[in-house]
């Protein structure tokens, strides 16, 4: 086994459909609904409003991604579609504000938010019935699976009670059920997905919510005179933040998509999870900020801020495992180990009154750095396959 070289950016392949201007414009209106929703959790961090939160962000991220999918397979950028493009982030951001509000106060207005989104993905792919090998096939597919899923979450928007809920899991179910199952149409013909295209902009979109997350602390830490607490919590999360970007970027660009269509889902939704941890780890660096130099952390505030970074390397290690980087076993046993280690780490920040807040928001930030220097190193001593 030879060691893999350096890391650099991999060079562009002559052909591959990398990220339009408007799709990244389109993330970053995205990555601003995500923090309207971390925002709500940082104003009431309780059970049943994180999963709200979590399951709404998930809702949303299925319709950015279905819309990058569409635009690796079809690479439609006329005006029709960028006017699609851009009333579905003026939806995007307004579901994102009836959720920051408080779903329980907005079901109604909300349900018909994400009916307007699934019509408007249906439109987009109804557009495309026509094209050529094999993909109109899966574009009437698509236009099928959200028109009829809008039904459903129409008829939830004037209708209380569990019967809302019954609705709306008819409603996603009708769209993610097909996407999950899809084999990206081999048996009909389709070319292989856009992988260069797919690992920028799933990058892109990381990397913003990175930022976005040290923004969110950064602002918070603003809100008033600047403290000795908030400086070294501050420069705590930019190092955290940083060792995110390591261990992410040093290994999962560069390692490509895998050949198997089981592994491919498992690199989506490793994303998914990925990114709901990265906004986590901001939410709970946020309530850091609300103590004062000298106090301990309590039961809420340690799980607030140690679940996130357990959740982030957890989706790091099945992204990880669902690339064509081999022998996989270092770095899955490494980020497995990392989230099993932060487990009794956690308990002593809790337990342990002789570590402080600002004590705390290092060690967190020192355990990541590691991590991505072990990772590094690990990293040498694996190899990329070539596509297939």
């Amino acid at each position: 086994m030879s060691d893999s070289p350096p890391h650099r950016d991999p060079a562009p392949v002559e052909g591959a459909r990398l990220v339009g201007w408007l799709e990244l414009f389109y993330d970053l209106v995205f990555v601003a609904a995500i923090v309207t929703f971390s925002d709500a959790v940082s104003v009431r961090p309780d059970g049943d409003v994180i999963a709200v939160v979590t399951a709404a962000f998930a809702a949303v991220w299925w319709i950015w991604m279905t819309t990058t999918l569409f635009a690796n397979r079809f690479g439609a950028d006329d005006a029709p579609q960028r006017a699609l493009v851009l009333v579905q982030m003026l939806l995007l951001t307004m579901i994102a504000l009836l959720v920051g509000d408080g779903l329980g106060q907005h079901e109604g207005y909300a349900s018909i938010i994400y009916a307007l989104l699934c019509l408007d993905v249906a439109v987009m792919h109804g557009r495309e019935v026509n094209a050529p090998a094999g993909l109109g096939a899966l574009a009437v597919a698509r236009r099928n699976e959200y028109a009829v899923a809008a039904l459903p979450l129409l008829a939830a928007a004037f209708i209380e009670g569990p019967a809302r809920y019954v609705l709306w899991g008819i409603g996603l179910v009708t769209i993610v059920l097909p996407g999950v199952n899809y084999r990206f149409g081999r048996a009909s013909g389709e070319a292989p997905l856009g992988e260069e295209h797919l690992v920028e902009r799933m990058g892109l979109l990381t990397i913003i919510v990175c930022g976005e997350s040290f923004v969110k602390v950064s602002l918070l830490a603003s809100d008033g005179s600047l403290e000795q607490l908030d400086v070294i919590v501050l420069v705590a999360l930019f190092v955290l933040v940083f060792s995110m970007w390591w261990s992410y970027f040093d290994d999962v660009p560069e390692s490509g998509l895998p050949a198997s269509v089981g592994a491919q889902r498992g690199w989506f939704i490793g994303h998914l999870f990925l990114q709901v941890c990265l906004v986590g780890v901001a939410v709970g660096y946020a309530k850091l900020l609300r103590l004062d130099l000298g106090d301990a952390v309590d039961l809420d505030k340690m799980l607030l801020t140690v679940s996130p970074l357990i959740g982030m390397y957890l989706s790091l290690a099945v992204v990880g495992a669902c690339t064509r980087r081999s022998p996989r076993g270092p770095l899955l046993t490494l980020r497995v180990g990392s989230a099993v280690a932060l487990v009794p780490l956690g308990l002593l920040i809790w337990k342990a009154d002789w570590i402080e807040v600002d004590a705390a928001a290092i060690a967190l930030a020192l355990f990541a750095l590691t991590h991505g220097l072990v990772a590094s190193i690990l990293r040498r001593g694996t190899r990329v396959a070539p596509p297939r």
